[in-house]
């Protein structure tokens, strides 16, 4: 299944280290893609994310590391141009 991803999505995921959002993401079954804009919108709400998980720093990073290895990321333009597909299906 391919799923599009936002940032609030991937916010929950790292601040929810159990949640069933985060066993999604990791089930073989999900493709899940997003736009690069998504990674500068996890910097500007890093400390937020920080205060509001119960991980080390340290372990937040490697959190989203893992994550990111999961998610297609994809330029803006090429994600808006398929934006419209996707809302079809």
């Amino acid at each position: 299944m391919k799923v599009v991803m936002d940032a609030n999505v991937l916010i929950s995921i790292l601040i929810s280290v159990r949640g069933s959002k985060r066993k999604l993401l990791f089930s073989s079954e999900v493709d899940a893609f997003s736009p690069d804009r998504l990674l500068l919108e996890v910097g500007k709400h890093w400390k937020e994310i920080h205060d509001k998980s119960e991980l080390s720093e340290e372990e937040l990073e490697a959190s989203f590391s893992l994550i990111r290895k999961q998610v297609n990321v994809v330029p803006l333009d090429e994600y808006r141009s398929n934006l419209s597909r996707a809302k079809d299906v």
